[in-house]
């Protein structure tokens, strides 16, 4: 089994872009308060996700459900 600090998960995510930032859109993915942080850009709503593994598999959750209902 392989280890996973967050670290890792984070620096993961950013080599492969997750957190860029992404232009006419209703959402934004980022780091805030060391955790991985869904925003609605315009309610402006911070959902906090963590900075695990299992934060990583919910990300790609929402990003997957957004994407068939956004």
């Amino acid at each position: 089994m392989m280890r996973l600090t967050s670290r890792k998960v984070m620096e993961t995510l950013a080599t492969n872009n997750v957190f860029c930032y992404r232009e006419n859109t209703d959402y934004q993915i980022g780091i805030k308060n060391e955790q991985i942080a869904f925003e609605n850009l315009k309610t402006r709503e911070i959902a906090y996700l963590g900075n695990t593994l299992e934060s990583a598999i919910q990300l790609k959750k929402l990003t997957d459900e957004y994407g068939k209902n956004g």
